[in-house]
């Protein structure tokens, strides 16, 4: 423990060191969440600047095509999956994203766990052998089309996430947008793109399973659902996060670097 501990202890001087320089020399920074620019001031004592993520939300439409329905029953025959029987987590299998985590607060439901993101075999394996002890269904998806994800998402009671400090989380933006209900951990950027009892849920990782379990019945109501989905899409449309809003943001956001490096 205390070599890991020195070694890193250099590494994260080194990286504070060149960070500085990047100050120093007029280099700009962002950050991609309220929390990653809290962050960042914390650990460097810079200023950076809050630049979220694009997302083009025409991929994850409200309405399912003839195309997406056709792509759900072939997902329904192929990994027996029911609509509204399962929730989704997205993310490669780690201690970092809350895969275990998730899979412990679905013990004593009766909902599935979707996993779309993989992981190391031995990982996984690890991961089905919780969920067996759990007596939860586990399926782990392999890399998906973005046709296949929306129907997982359009049909899940939930998306659901316990991951750690996630910097922003693109995962409950996409959900609003094809009106799946957000329920995730109350830490990081989840509480930048959701509101807590407005556009989903935001609950602590230390609340009782009862909680969570509450909030699975809440996203269930199918007002519920369309409420939390239509000031979820409203929430990232106030954020400003499609192309052109992002393009715009970056043009304004280098455009006094460049302006200072034209020749007088």
């Amino acid at each position: 423990m205390w070599l890991t501990s020195g070694l890193l202890s250099k590494q994260r001087r080194r990286d504070q060191h060149l960070v500085r320089k990047i100050i120093d020399s007029g280099g700009l920074i962002s950050g991609n969440s309220p929390w990653i620019v809290e962050r960042i001031m914390e650990i460097y004592g810079a200023e950076a600047t809050l630049l979220p993520h694009s997302i083009d939300t025409s991929d994850w439409a409200l309405e399912p095509s003839s195309e997406e329905k056709d792509t759900w029953n072939n997902i329904c025959m192929t990994h027996d999956l029911t609509e509204d029987e399962y929730v989704v987590t997205v993310g490669r299998a780690s201690w970092v994203k809350g895969t275990w985590d998730t899979l412990s607060m679905l013990e004593s439901t009766d909902f599935a766990l979707v996993h779309v993101g993989g992981g190391d075999s031995a990982d996984i394996k690890r991961l089905k052998s919780h969920a067996t002890s759990l007596d939860v269904v586990y399926l782990p998806l392999p890399r998906l089309s973005q046709l296949e994800m929306l129907a997982v998402f359009r049909h899940a009671r939930a998306m659901v996430s316990h991951a750690r400090h996630e910097p922003m989380g693109l995962t409950p933006i996409e959900a609003h947008a094809c009106g799946t209900p957000v329920i995730v951990v109350d830490e990081g950027g989840f509480r930048m793109t959701t509101k807590n009892g407005i556009s989903g849920r935001l609950l602590s990782r230390d609340d009782a399973f009862s909680e969570w379990h509450a909030a699975l019945d809440e996203a269930g109501d199918p007002d519920c659902r369309r409420t939390w989905s239509a000031a979820g899409r409203s929430r990232v449309e106030a954020i400003g996060m499609s192309p052109p809003d992002h393009a715009r943001r970056i043009h304004d956001w280098l455009k006094p670097l460049l302006d200072a490096t034209k020749p007088s």
